[in-house]
C-alpha cells in the first residue's frame, strides 16, 4: 500500500461510516484520527538487506515510533541480511494520532546505521480490517509489516484485563484496609449487603500471622523485626514482630522472609539488622537485591547495544532498583471444618511495609503520639528533626486482605521468586510443593473458595518484573501488567475514577517542550496520557467525566534535596502536559468549563495548634516547625477506583520504576464484586463504594451528599472547596484545619486567557517554595548530576 496524499485521505475517510467518522474525526482535525485503543503491529521479516557491517553481516532490528516518539522494537537478529522477526506488539495510542514509523536499523555497538524508515498514516490502519504490505527502504531492501486497529470499546468490555499471566479468579473473599489502624474511625456507611464494617489491617495481620499452622511467607521492601503491630489495650502492647515470626518457626511453622538487600544501605530499611536478628533461628530470612537485565530492557524500550552497556556499566542497576512487593501469605484454618483438617490460604497485599513508621490511623497525628504510640517508634523522612521536638511523619496508606483462589497467585509469586533469588542451596526446595489438587496440609483449590454469597469478590494478580526476579512461566522477558491493567480500567471507565499514589509522574513523550534527546528522560508508561485521553474523549462527546488524585505533597526526604526537588519536576511536567490537552480539547470543542472541572490534584497535611514543644529546638527547622505546628501527611497508597465498581490495590506507583517492569518488582491486585447491585445513583453500591466513601470522609472531615454523585461537577467543586479552604488555613499562620484534603499547591490557568502557545502556562506552582522549607521549589528543579532513571 503506497501513502497516500491529504485529499485522497480525506476522500476516503468521507467513505467511512457516519459512526466511525464521529468516533475518529472531527473538525479540528479531519485526516488524523482520535484513538483510544491498539495498533497491533507485525514486523514479519526482511529481504535483501544491504551488509553495513565489515567484518560480518548486518544485525538487523526494527524500532516503531508513534508520531516520530520512539517506543517499542524488536530483538536484533545477528549476522542475516533476510532476517525474520514474526515479532507482534500491541501498541497503546491515545489522543490525536498522525503516522507510524518503522526504522531498520543495523545494531552496531557504537552507533546504530539507518538503513531505512517506513512511515504509514494511521489512517491508512483504520481504513483496511488489516494491512501487511512489503516496503522498500532507503539504502536497499524491503521489510514485511502488518498492522490493525483495535479500539477500545471492543477492548475493554470485560472486568479481566487480559494483562499478564494470571487469570481473574473467582468465589474470592477481600478486606479493603485504610492506614495501618483505624482507632475508633469507623463513618456509618452502607452498602447494597448492608451496614459497612470497617476492617483493622494490623490486627487483621497479627491474628493471621498468630494463627498460623504451617507457613508464614513475606516479601518486603522493609521489614523492622522490632515492629510492634498492636500497641493499645485490649489487644497490645503484642510481642514484637520478630519475635512472633521466631515463635511460630520455632513451634513448626515455615517461615520464609523474602527483603530487599538495600546495597546503598541510604535507604532505612533495617534489612541488615533483620537478617541479624533471624541468624540462627528457625527463620529463613533471604536478602535479595534488585538486579536488572539490559538485554531484558533493551527488548522492551529500543536501548541499543552501546546504550544498555553504558546504562548497565554507570547506573549500577544492583544499587538503585529494588524489590517493591508487600505480601504475607500463611495458612488459615478452614472456614468450613474439615475432618482432613486440612489449611486453605491467605495473603495482604498493598502498600503497607511491615516496617517502622507505618503505624498511624485516619488521625495522622503529628506531634502528640511522640511520647506514647510512637515513644520507640519515631520515623520522620526529613533528616534533621528528632523525636525530642517532632513532628513525626504521618502515614496514609492502603492494604488489602485476600481469600480464596487469588491467595494461590499470590502465593505463586513468591514460590517464583524464591526458587529464582534464593542464593542458598541449603534453602532450596524447602517451600511446600501445592499444585490444583493441594498438598497433605493444604486443601486443593476447588475447595478453597468462600461460600455461595452475594458479596464473593472476583480477584486479578498483575505484577511488574523481569526473568531475573522470578521463575516466568511466559516466553517474554519482562512483565509489565500492572500498567496494561491501568490502561485497560482506565478506558473502561465510564464516570469516574479515583486515585491515591506516592508519586504521579509518566507519559514523557507527550511533556511540553520535550525532546527527547536533550533530556533523555524514560519515563514514557502511558497511565497519565491514558486518564488525559479519556477526559478528552468526554469532552468530545459531551459527555462529564471526572478524576481525583490524592498525593503526597512532595516525595518523602529532604525537599530540597537533588532526588526530590527532580522528582517534582517530573511531576510537573506530567500534570503541566495534562491540563494542556484538557484545555485545548475545552477549547476546540468550544465547552463552558474548566479544566479543574474535570481533574483535580489534592495532597494531606495537619496541624496540631495545642503542641507546647519542650523548650526551644537549636535548629532553623525544627524552630519553623514547632511554630508552625503543622506537616503533610505523607500518601503512601497505591490505589485506583473506576466507577465504584472495581478496585486495584498493590505496591505499585505511577512512575516509571513501577510500571515499566524491568525496574523495581511490583505486585497489585484489581478486584470487584460482581453481584453489587447497582445504586440510585447508577454506580454499584458494594464494598468499593462505601471504601472510596470512607476515605473521602477521612480526607475531607464528613460524609456530604454530593459524594453519592463523584462523577458531578457539584461534587467535584465541593471537594475542591474543601481543599482549597484547608490549602489557604495551612499556609496561613496559626489557622485551625477543618480537616486533612489541601488542594495541591499548583494553579491551572483559565482557558479563556490561555492560547495553545502556553501563554500563560497553563500550570504554575500556587506558591514559590513548599511551605516552611525555604529551599525547596513547588515546581522542583532538574538534577545535573542524577541519573533521571533514578528519578522517574
Amino acid at each position: 500500500m503506497k501513502n497516500v496524499g491529504a485529499e485522497l485521505l480525506q476522500e476516503k475517510v468521507n467513505k467511512l461510516p457516519p459512526e466511525l467518522r464521529k468516533r475518529w474525526f472531527d473538525d479540528h482535525s479531519p485526516t488524523t484520527p482520535f484513538l483510544l485503543g491498539d495498533i497491533e503491529v507485525t514486523i514479519h521479516r526482511a529481504t535483501g538487506l544491504p551488509n553495513m557491517d565489515t567484518l560480518s553481516l548486518t544485525d538487523a532490528y526494527v524500532r516503531v515510533a508513534v508520531d516520530d516518539k520512539k517506543g517499542v522494537r524488536t530483538p536484533t537478529v545477528d549476522d542475516n541480511l533476510n532476517p525474520v522477526w514474526n515479532h507482534t506488539v500491541h501498541i497503546p495510542v491515545s489522543g490525536y494520532t498522525h503516522c507510524l514509523s518503522f526504522d531498520v536499523k543495523d545494531d552496531d555497538r557504537v552507533k546504530p546505521s539507518l538503513i531505512g524508515r517506513v512511515t504509514i498514516p494511521v489512517v491508512e490502519v483504520l481504513l483496511a480490517p488489516l494491512i501487511e504490505e512489503s516496503y522498500a527502504l532507503d539504502l536497499g531492501g524491503h521489510v514485511i509489516i502488518s498492522a490493525q486497529y483495535h479500539h477500545a470499546t471492543g477492548l475493554s468490555t470485560e472486568v479481566d484485563s487480559k494483562s499478564g499471566p494470571f487469570r481473574q479468579r473467582h468465589l474470592c473473599r477481600v478486606n479493603l484496609y485504610q492506614d495501618a489502624l483505624l482507632d475508633g474511625f469507623e463513618p456509618p456507611l452502607s452498602t447494597a449487603f448492608g451496614p459497612y464494617v470497617h476492617k483493622e489491617a494490623w490486627l487483621d495481620v497479627f491474628n493471621t500471622l498468630s494463627a498460623a499452622q504451617n507457613f508464614i511467607y513475606i516479601t518486603g521492601w522493609a521489614v523492622w523485626h522490632k515492629l510492634v503491630l498492636l500497641r493499645k489495650p485490649p489487644m497490645g502492647p503484642c510481642e514484637p514482630l520478630g519475635d512472633l515470626l521466631k515463635r511460630k518457626a520455632k513451634g513448626g511453622v515455615q517461615v520464609h522472609l523474602m527483603v530487599w538487600d538495600d546495597a546503598s544501605n541510604m535507604m532505612g530499611t533495617n534489612d541488615e539488622e533483620t537478617r541479624a536478628f533471624f541468624k540462627d533461628s528457625a527463620v529463613k530470612c533471604l536478602l535479595v537485591q534488585r538486579k536488572s537485565s539490559s538485554g531484558a530492557l533493551s527488548d522492551k524500550d529500543g536501548s541499543t547495544k552501546a546504550t544498555s552497556a553504558m546504562v548497565s556499566g554507570i547506573v549500577g542497576k544492583n544499587v538503585i532498583f529494588t524489590h517493591h512487593q508487600k505480601s504475607i501469605i500463611c495458612d488459615a484454618a478452614p472456614l468450613v471444618p474439615r475432618e482432613d483438617k486440612k489449611s486453605r490460604i491467605v495473603c495482604f497485599v498493598g502498600g503497607l511495609d511491615l516496617a517502622n513508621g507505618r503505624y498511624d490511623c485516619p488521625k495522622h497525628e503529628l506531634f502528640s503520639t511522640l511520647k506514647t504510640v510512637h515513644d520507640e517508634d519515631y520515623y520522620q523522612g526529613v533528616t534533621g528533626l528528632t523525636q525530642k521536638y517532632g513532628p513525626r511523619q504521618p502515614w496514609h496508606d492502603i492494604h488489602a486482605k485476600l481469600e480464596g483462589p487469588i491467595a494461590r497467585d499470590v502465593m505463586k509469586n513468591f514460590e517464583q521468586r524464591w526458587e529464582k533469588q534464593n542464593v542458598r542451596h541449603e534453602w532450596k526446595g524447602l517451600l511446600q510443593p501445592l499444585g490444583p489438587e493441594g498438598n497433605d496440609k493444604l486443601m486443593s483449590i476447588a475447595d478453597d473458595v468462600v461460600p455461595d454469597d452475594q458479596q464473593q469478590w472476583n480477584a486479578q494478580l498483575f505484577r511488574s518484573i523481569d526473568c531475573n526476579s522470578a521463575i516466568l512461566e511466559h516466553p517474554d522477558p519482562i512483565e509489565y501488567s500492572i500498567q496494561e491493567a491501568y490502561i485497560h480500567h482506565i478506558r473502561r471507565a465510564k464516570r469516574f475514577i479515583y486515585f491515591e499514589n506516592q508519586y504521579f509522574l509518566g507519559s514523557s513523550k507527550e511533556w511540553i517542550g520535550f525532546h527527547e534527546r536533550q533530556f533523555n528522560i524514560d519515563c514514557k508508561h502511558r497511565v497519565p496520557a491514558e486518564i488525559t485521553s479519556r477526559i478528552i474523549q468526554a469532552i468530545r462527546e459531551g459527555q462529564r467525566f471526572t478524576v481525583y488524585v490524592v498525593i503526597p505533597m512532595y516525595p518523602e526526604g529532604v525537599p530540597g534535596s537533588g532526588a526530590v526537588q527532580a522528582i517534582l519536576y517530573w511531576q510537573f511536567k506530567t500534570i503541566e502536559m495534562m491540563y494542556h490537552r484538557i484545555a485545548k480539547a475545552i477549547r476546540d470543542f468550544n465547552v463552558d468549563a474548566k479544566p479543574t472541572d474535570y481533574l483535580n490534584f489534592y495532597c494531606l497535611g495537619n496541624r496540631e495548634l495545642d503542641y507546647q514543644p519542650p523548650g526551644k529546638p537549636s535548629d532553623e527547622l525544627s524552630q519553623t516547625l514547632t511554630t508552625s505546628k503543622r506537616f503533610m501527611i505523607y500518601v503512601h497508597s497505591k490505589m485506583f477506583i473506576v466507577d465504584d465498581e472495581y478496585i486495584l490495590i498493590g505496591s505499585a506507583n505511577i512512575n516509571e520504576r513501577s510500571m515499566c517492569g524491568d525496574r523495581d518488582t511490583e505486585i497489585a491486585v484489581g478486584m470487584h464484586q460482581p453481584q453489587a447491585p447497582m445504586g440510585s445513583n447508577g454506580l454499584q453500591n458494594g464494598d468499593v463504594a462505601a471504601f472510596r466513601k470512607s476515605l473521602f470522609v477521612e480526607h475531607a472531615g464528613s460524609d456530604f451528599p454530593e459524594l453519592e454523585h463523584p462523577d458531578s461537577l457539584e461534587c467535584m467543586r465541593k471537594v475542591n472547596a474543601i481543599a482549597q479552604e484547608n490549602w489557604d488555613a495551612y499556609a496561613s499562620d496559626n489557622q485551625p484545619l477543618k480537616s486533612h484534603l489541601l488542594q495541591y499547591p499548583y494553579k491551572v490557568a483559565d482557558v479563556g486567557s490561555w492560547n495553545e502557545a502556553n501563554v500563560p502556562p497553563i500550570l504554575v506552582p500556587a506558591v514559590e517554595k513548599i511551605v516552611d522549607f525555604k529551599d525547596a521549589l513547588v515546581k522542583g528543579a532538574q538534577s545535573d548530576f542524577l541519573p533521571t532513571v533514578l528519578t522517574t
